[in-house]
């Protein structure tokens, strides 16, 4: 056996064994107790080997320091399977490198002395060999070093292939473990930070992409559904023009299904950030669905308790101020005037200052929408009743009634 291949061999000895039970059926496997035996038996003889070879003239340097790195990284997780007498191990095999090669482990991938485009594929793929949605629970180590690699490929300044490095992130995404599903999450979006319009030029693997995120358009976790977002966003902005149109009419509508029936207050404000930067995206063309009023009548109305207020009015007046400046030419008084009465109902309830401007702005705007008939119309019922004691709103509804000047 050549020096390669044993090098190799004592990287394997030392990584944690696959657990004969998955890791969501016991607490302290077996492997944790063996992996830590292997570590004291083999590290020794893996930094002698190390020693003994000089990766910048060996012709399988990118296998090597891919394995070695995959070592590093599972000793510095965090994880019942690392105690602190495994990540004292890894300390003379940084210090080894660090001598031999004048930098430490973790800058492998940050310096160009060896292939580091070549090292950060072989990492990925010998990842994708042994993590399937099968062996998913049996390599947790494994999948917080994935994990880890991915999060920070941006900062490797790499050329990423999605098709190559997301398959693992869409499994962790689609796993029922919510602590899996930001782990794919939280890769997913940090690959796409990477790509361009071009990635996606040949082929549709866009396509698995987002149907996978689709899928978790439905979970209640805020911060699930925050990334989720996140990644349509990011994955929108990189597709081509003609599946761009169409991803965006499809992910509208969906938002649109889940602004109408989540009751979850924090999510829904979520909701609506994404749905204005859809509208933003989407423009003139989110006319075709006329729901969208419904859904800001409704929620606005909610918005007149002040507890509700504090969490949806702004980001429910935000939302309603983007569909005006794209979908104006659509408003009209007769089908649409339920949006001005809710309007002057929260201006009349709200507590907070700096949202009184705004929804001002919103009521004058619409009235601007409106003919001249209708102008006047709404004009004259502006009187201000007796009963009215609210300072702010009789002053807000006086200076309405004063910028119509028809």
């Amino acid at each position: 056996m050549d020096k390669n291949t044993s090098l190799i061999n004592q990287i394997h000895k030392c990584l944690l064994p696959k657990l004969s039970k998955g890791i969501d059926e016991t607490e302290n496997p077996i492997e944790y107790e063996i992996r830590l035996k292997n570590l004291r038996d083999n590290l020794d003889k893996l930094n002698i080997l190390l020693n003994d070879i000089d990766l910048r003239e060996c012709p399988v340097s990118s296998t090597i320091l891919s394995n070695i790195i995959i070592l590093y990284e599972e000793i510095k997780s965090n994880g019942n399977w690392n105690t602190e007498e495994c990540k004292e191990y890894i300390k003379p095999l940084d210090k080894s490198f660090e001598i031999l090669y004048g930098f430490p482990l973790n800058q492998i991938l940050y310096i160009n002395i060896f292939d580091k485009k070549d090292i950060f594929n072989v990492c990925i793929k010998i990842l994708h060999e042994k993590i399937t949605v099968d062996s998913l629970k049996k390599y947790p180590s494994l999948v917080e070093v994935y994990s880890s690699l991915v999060e920070k490929v941006k900062e490797y300044d790499v050329d990423v292939n999605p098709s190559t490095v997301l398959p693992l992130s869409l499994i962790l995404m689609d796993d029922y473990l919510e602590s899996n599903k930001l782990k794919g999450l939280r890769c997913c979006s940090a690959t796409l930070r990477c790509l361009t319009t071009e990635h996606f030029m040949q082929g549709n693997y866009y396509e698995v992409i987002y149907c996978s995120l689709k899928k978790l358009t439905t979970e209640k976790n805020i911060e699930i559904t925050k990334l989720v977002f996140e990644c349509l966003l990011q994955l929108l902005q990189v597709l081509p023009s003609d599946p761009q149109y169409l991803k965006l009419e499809d992910v509208y509508a969906v938002i649109l299904d889940q602004l109408y029936i989540t009751t979850n207050l924090y999510r829904k404000a979520e909701c609506f950030k994404f749905t204005k930067c859809i509208i933003q995206m989407h423009g003139v063309n989110c006319v075709s669905r006329k729901m969208f009023l419904s859904i800001i009548i409704d929620n606005l109305d909610a918005c007149t308790n002040d507890a509700v207020a504090d969490i949806l009015l702004s980001e429910t007046l935000e939302c309603l101020e983007t569909w005006i400046r794209y979908c104006w030419c659509i408003w009209k008084l007769s089908s649409d005037h339920k949006v001005l009465s809710i309007l002057f109902k929260v201006l009349y309830t709200c507590k907070e200052k700096g949202l009184l401007s705004k929804i001002q702005n919103l009521i004058q705007t619409l009235i601007s929408l409106c003919n001249v008939e209708d102008q006047k119309k709404i004009r004259n019922s502006l009187e201000i009743s007796p009963e009215m004691t609210n300072p702010d709103f009789i002053e807000a509804v006086q200076s309405i009634k004063n910028k119509i000047v028809v």
